[in-house]
């Protein structure tokens, strides 16, 4: 798993841990993360080394935060999914190092989310740039400025798109509706736009 450093930060506070949507460069988080202040990493999830179901995924990135000892777990879409299987997993093992969680444009399951089968045909058919291009322009109500829109546009061809599949049918099998009473109790913005 790719980790990025998207800020230094001044060496107080918890670290953000971003998490982005499938097919999204952690950079999408950059200026954001500069903007707090506080140190922050972007984690590449759907790069190295497998299993891409949602509980391993969430497994990994414990693993890959584990000597952090504050943290603040902020998820985009299918990576809100992520954050918050990792919010549960730490609680669930004792841990109060999740200090805060920020989800964004994503929901507690994906019922009424009508188009996945859809997007997981065209990535299984159609994976190339056309694509990319077209999933790019539907994640940002206004594209991105360069630099950052080409490192987006350019950031699926590290993917495997078999991964990006299998990673969205897990999406899918996911519920977190009976589970949310179990979060930890941190601050919590939940963030659609």
């Amino acid at each position: 798993m790719r980790n990025t450093t998207l800020n230094e930060g001044s060496g107080c506070g918890p670290v953000l841990v971003c998490l982005p949507g499938a097919m999204c460069s952690p950079r999408v988080f950059e200026n954001a993360a500069q903007r707090s202040g506080l140190p922050a990493i972007g984690l590449g999830w759907l790069e190295g080394s497998g299993p891409f179901d949602l509980h391993s995924i969430a497994s990994r990135v414990s693993n890959a935060i584990a000597d952090l000892p504050s943290v603040i777990l902020v998820g985009h879409s299918l990576g809100t999914s992520i954050a918050m299987l990792v919010a549960l997993r730490e609680s669930q093992a004792g841990s109060t190092r999740i200090k805060g969680l920020v989800l964004s444009n994503s929901g507690a399951n994906t019922h009424g989310h009508g188009d996945i089968a859809k997007l997981i045909d065209r990535i299984g058919h159609d994976w190339g740039v056309a694509f990319w291009d077209a999933f790019v322009a539907r994640c940002f109500r206004t594209l991105p400025a360069s630099p950052l829109l080409e490192q987006v546009r350019a950031y699926p061809q590290r993917l495997d798109n078999g991964r990006v599949i299998e990673v969205l049918l897990s999406q899918q099998t996911i519920d977190f509706v009976p589970v949310l009473h179990t979060l930890p109790r941190v601050p919590t913005a939940i963030v659609h736009g």
